[in-house]
């Protein structure tokens, strides 16, 4: 995909291609494991849970978050990566939530339908949201 110029950062959980990347142990809070190659950078990392993160954009070098913390007064340091997903990730939790206000979802419809139907209130709320963003 970045050959072709896109680009894309993502959470996942059970991707098992890098074996030692998940054998390693996080045992405290702000441990984290970073791997990357091949124009894409891959971070396990211990925060309230273990969670992955993967990019082809960010990188995990730190950078300053603009906060600070509240008993040290000292600035809040996190990964790009981490950064990035939290300031755009907001978007695609509005839109879920905006979906499930037009739900479909009949028992006794066929499961083309249901499909159907889903991919026409995507498009939908993608329209409506391009149409107020502008």
């Amino acid at each position: 995909m970045s050959s072709r110029g896109t680009h894309y950062t993502f959470t996942c959980l059970l991707i098992y291609f890098i074996l030692d990347f998940f054998k390693q142990k996080l045992k405290e809070r702000g441990d984290q494991i970073v791997i990357s190659g091949n124009n894409i950078n891959a971070m396990r990392i211990y925060d309230r849970k273990i969670f992955c993160i993967m990019s082809t954009v960010f990188n995990a070098d730190p950078e300053d978050t603009g906060k600070t913390h509240w008993k040290t007064k000292q600035p809040i340091y996190k990964a790009n990566m981490l950064n990035a997903y939290n300031k755009y990730m907001g978007g695609v939790d509005i839109n879920d939530q905006l979906l499930q206000y037009s739900a479909y979802d009949r028992r006794c419809v066929k499961w083309w339908k249901k499909v159907a139907f889903r991919m026409l209130n995507i498009s939908m709320e993608m329209l409506f949201v391009f149409i107020t963003i502008g």
